[in-house]
């Protein structure tokens, strides 16, 4: 329920408004009304209204004086002024006092019922924002292990309810801090998560959601209703499919059902446990946690046999790229066919990698670390066997070769980097990306990043993305009036919403924050 106050001098205007109010949107409540300023204040610091309706010409304390004490309340409710024709400039005015919004008099029903709605949005994102955070705080406190008893403020927030929660891996695990933007990263850049459940689940649960320990990780807590039973089973096997459905692979973990909302931290650690120990790459998954430890046989152990490690000495000993990496996409097809975890996938590469390091005339004796750091950057920046094969491929040439064998000499490779830098910051404001640069340039897309990231430490995408957001901000500081929309089209974003979601994983602010804190 949103509680509000209307105050409004003339009785027939104020009981109309009031009966408007409550007929046009179940969710308000009128819950007092004031003739003046003076009440309402004190009318406001006994009921707690989240919203007040106020006239701005009044007897004893007018309209924008009373805006102005309602801004001290903690917390605030939210202003809206109710103005004639003739008060328009004071409306104006009440604005820069921190006012929602303005109705004219005679009040228009269609007005009034997409303002209320708007308030109502409002005021359910702000109670869902607190809660999330206090649900991040519960998580990260808990880290460290122990469950401390709820506050009075926790259990008011999440009342006595059954939860459980999932993590929703997007792309490979990523056991590290990437400075690049991985797939998964660009996943949740790409799906707005909190619309894709909340038109899932619609009204059969409550859910909040807030990121992993990783930046392409979500954690969803799904919460029953009071009074009501959930098959969370169901619903979350559903998310799952929705997500798995877009592309990239999801693994998706589900705890056990629990009832004490200081339990999520502990769940979630749990379910980290078994993401980094289960997540099969290039492959989407549905974990559910089981109640007891269960001990399931993979047939992913015994892939590399003796066999397979020499003949990959072998063919780096006698300077054979072309059997290495025939070999080395045999060896990958069966790790496809097994499905593979990613953390077996891992050592398989290390264990073949490491082995330029004992080969004397390559002198990587003393690079056995970059190798290693290169292969947990290709495999978290691949979704497939096919992508991982293609940079394992660039990677090889560039062991057995100071340069690839198709390279050009590294001035005119220096050269080409040049090019492709101009060629993007002429046309970054234009739907761009590497298979486009590759057309352009003649070079295998894998070939071109990689070469490209050797150069200048980072991905022609973070180029890209960095002149875009530059652009942005420029433009959200110069032009006030610009829509949010005409930005993402000016800066090479055809879909706003992925444009929000990448500037702030880029600056940490929404847009609307950024120019807010420019004014």
């Amino acid at each position: 329920m949103i509680r509000v106050i209307v105050v409004e001098d003339e009785p027939p205007i104020l009981n109309a408004v009031a009966k408007m109010i409550e007929e046009l949107h179940s969710d308000f409540h009128v819950v007092g009304k004031a003739p003046n300023g003076e009440d309402a204040l004190e009318l406001a610091e006994k009921l707690k209204p989240d919203v007040v309706f106020t006239d701005i010409k009044m007897p004893v304390m007018d309209g924008l004086t009373l805006i102005e004490k309602l801004m001290h309340m903690k917390p605030a409710p939210i202003p809206v002024v109710l103005s004639g024709y003739a008060e328009f400039e004071f409306a104006k005015r009440a604005f820069s006092h921190g006012t929602f919004d303005y109705l004219i008099k005679p009040i228009n029903l269609d007005v009034l019922e997409e303002l209320l709605n708007r308030i109502a949005h409002r005021i359910y994102q702000t109670i869902k924002d607190r809660e999330t955070t206090v649900l991040d705080q519960i998580i990260r406190n808990n880290a460290s292990g122990g469950d401390g008893a709820p506050s009075l403020y926790i259990t008011d927030l999440f009342p006595g309810q059954s939860y459980a929660c999932m993590l929703i891996c997007a792309g490979s695990y990523c056991s590290y801090h990437s400075p690049l933007l991985t797939p998964g990263q660009e996943f949740w850049a790409r799906n707005n998560m909190e619309e894709i459940i909340g038109k899932n689940v619609k009204d059969r649960c409550r859910f909040w959601i807030t990121d992993g320990e990783h930046d392409n990780e979500k954690i969803l807590l799904l919460g029953s209703k009071s009074g009501s039973n959930i098959d969370i089973s169901m619903i979350s096997k559903e998310i799952y499919l929705l997500l798995a459905s877009y592309g990239t692979p999801v693994t998706a973990l589900v705890s056990l059902v629990f009832q004490d909302i200081m339990q999520v931290g502990a769940r979630i650690r749990k379910l980290q446990g078994i993401l980094k120990r289960d997540i099969c790459f290039g492959f989407s998954q549905y974990i559910q946690e089981s109640p007891a430890a269960e001990v399931i046989k993979k047939s992913d152990h015994d892939i590399l046999h003796p066999s397979w490690e020499n003949s990959f000495h072998t063919a780096i000993a006698m300077l054979q790229a072309d059997n290495f990496k025939s070999n080395l996409k045999s060896l990958l097809a069966i790790c496809e066919d097994r499905k593979c975890r990613q953390y077996i996938l891992e050592k398989i590469l290390q264990q073949i990698f490491t082995l330029f390091c004992k080969i004397p005339e390559l002198n990587l004796t003393n690079h056995m670390v970059d190798i290693h750091m290169e292969l947990n950057e290709i495999i978290t920046c691949s979704i497939s066997y096919e992508g991982i094969f293609e940079n394992l491929s660039c990677l090889t040439e560039e062991l057995f070769y100071s340069k690839p064998t198709t390279a050009c000499p590294n001035t005119e490779q220096d050269d080409a980097i040049d090019r492709i830098d101009a060629y993007i910051k002429i046309n970054f404001t234009v739907p761009i990306n590497l298979q486009m640069l590759s057309d352009v340039f003649g070079f295998a897309p894998q070939y071109l990043g990689r070469k490209y990231k050797k150069v200048r430490g980072r991905t022609p995408n973070d180029y890209i993305i960095e002149l875009r957001m530059n652009k942005a901000k420029e433009l959200l500081k110069e032009k006030s009036m610009m829509s949010i929309k005409d930005i993402a089209e000016a800066v090479g974003y055809e879909d706003p919403f992925y444009f929000s979601r990448v500037f702030k994983l880029y600056t940490g602010k929404t847009a609307s924050e950024f120019r807010e804190l420019q004014a």
